[in-house]
């Protein structure tokens, strides 16, 4: 009877430690790709536009980020290619959250995860969303991370 005790304990530790498996140190940024969509369908001038910004994991396996708020930062760029924000607040750091392989994780402002922006001026814009993260390495250290985007273009009207 001990002995079968002793098994399913030894079973049961086993178990629970791969639940939980290390972060790999080879995660690089291709393991991760984050996307903007727009939600609305008529842009205005001086009307909020509402963005869905998400952030993917694409390893096989769950891993905790480390971020501050927002995640995404989105960069609005003219038809020129120049940016229309020049710096960036972050409201908040600290942040973790668990990332599960391919689900994706909404991050805006909203609770719904969405965000939004104010265009002034009609006209065509490059709109690209830049994540910034850390991971925790089972060594101690971080790896810090910025993923950008594939540019979304809209077209804004008066």
């Amino acid at each position: 009877m001990k002995y079968v005790f002793l098994i399913v304990l030894l079973l049961s530790l086993t178990a629970c430690t791969t639940m939980n498996d290390p972060v790999e140190e080879d995660l690089v940024e291709e393991n991760f790709t984050t996307s903007i969509a727009v939600v609305d369908t008529t842009l205005k001038a001086n009307k909020d536009i509402t963005l869905i910004t998400e952030l993917t994991n694409l390893s096989k396996q769950s891993i905790s980020i480390l971020h501050g708020a927002p995640l995404i930062h989105v960069q609005i760029y003219d038809e020129q290619n120049n940016p229309l924000i020049d710096s960036f607040i972050t409201a908040t750091i600290g942040i973790t959250h668990p990332l599960k392989p391919n689900k994706p994780y909404k991050s805006g402002s909203q609770k719904d995860g969405k965000t939004t922006i104010k265009i002034e001026k009609a006209g065509t814009y490059k709109l690209i969303g830049t994540a910034s993260f850390s991971i925790e390495l089972d060594d101690g250290n971080r790896k810090d991370f910025r993923i950008s985007s594939q540019p979304v273009e809209i077209t804004v009207s008066e």
